[in-house]
C-alpha cells in the first residue's frame, strides 16, 4: 500500500481542504502524472472510490501506473511542492522511489 495524505478529521471534504491548502498546486493531466516529477515536487492523485475519496502520493512509477490505470473511477492529478504534501503524512516525510532521471 502506498502513501496517502490525510488530515486529523479525515473525510472526503478534508481531502478538498488539503488540496486547497497547497500554495504550489498545479493541476496536471494523467499522462503527465506518469512522468517523474521535477526536483522538490511530488505528484498526487485524488481518486473517488465510491464510498470514500483517497488522496494518494505517486511516489514511484509503480504507484503512478496504478493510479493512472483505465478503470472508471473519477480522479484528478496534481503536482505540488513535496514539503507541503509531506505535512499531511503520518511521519511528515515523503521519499520518492522513481528510477534515476533520464539523461537530457
Amino acid at each position: 500500500m502506498g502513501i496517502y495524505l490525510d488530515s486529523p478529521n479525515d473525510t472526503d471534504s478534508s481531502k478538498s481542504a488539503i488540496i486547497n491548502s497547497f500554495t504550489s498546486l498545479k493541476r496536471i493531466a494523467s499522462a503527465e502524472a506518469l512522468n517523474r516529477p521535477d526536483e522538490g515536487r511530488v505528484r498526487l492523485c485524488l481518486v473517488n472510490n465510491g464510498i470514500f475519496c483517497a488522496l494518494a502520493v505517486l511516489d514511484s512509477e509503480r504507484e503512478a501506473n496504478a493510479f493512472c490505470g483505465s478503470d472508471s473511477r473519477p480522479r484528478s492529478f496534481f503536482d505540488v511542492d513535496i514539503a507541503e504534501a509531506a505535512q499531511f503524512t503520518p511521519d511528515g516525510m515523503i521519499e520518492l522511489r522513481w528510477g534515476a532521471p533520464s539523461a537530457a
